[in-house]
């Protein structure tokens, strides 16, 4: 495994800016997005609520496994390999000045767990059920932001869960493009 040293100053620039920004209902609201995350459990109830909606079931239950096929490839990228191969320690541990709230991890910061199965999911509704991607990506994006706020990672984790979950989106829907229509 290798560990990974201090932050470069644009990260941690970034990182305690946005950390810095406490407010008492944004700190309500980034918890509670954060914790719908665990787990990626908003993300399999979204899955499960679309099998189980609306006429076109064959399409509903292909667009379902695509979804969970594109959570559990981002966790075999990001939990199986990038964890095991890189450590990084999270902000909140590293830095007195970086504020912790919600649950506490002392797993590896990098990568963004959080904000690569939100990617990884938008993605996979933007190609295939864009009357949830707009919704679904304020989610993503509040989810990213959320990790920082909370002071559970550094700016540059959430940009490579961006990455890992829009690259594990991109991979199911190629290897399934021709399954779905739009």
């Amino acid at each position: 495994m290798i560990t990974l040293g201090s932050p470069l100053p644009f990260d941690l620039n970034i990182t305690q800016t946005i950390n810095a920004l406490h407010h008492p209902i944004a700190d309500a609201v980034l918890q509670a997005i954060s914790y719908l995350g665990e787990y990626s459990a908003v993300w399999i109830i979204l899955a499960f609520a679309i099998l189980s909606s609306g006429p076109r079931k064959k399409q509903n239950r292909d667009l379902f496994f695509m979804l969970i096929a594109a959570l559990a490839l981002e966790v075999f990228i990001n939990d199986g390999i990038l964890k095991n191969l890189f450590y990084r320690e999270r902000p909140y541990l590293t830095y007195d000045f970086i504020r912790q709230l919600g649950l506490r991890w002392e797993t590896s910061s990098l990568v963004s767990g959080h904000t690569a199965a939100a990617f990884a999911i938008t993605w996979i509704l933007w190609k295939h059920y864009r009357r949830f991607f707009v919704p679904a990506l304020i989610f993503s994006l509040l989810t990213a932001y959320s990790r920082i706020y909370l002071g559970m990672h550094f700016f540059t984790d959430v940009a490579l869960g961006m990455v890992v979950g829009i690259l594990s989106g991109t991979s199911i829907n190629y290897f399934c493009r021709n399954k779905i229509k739009r």
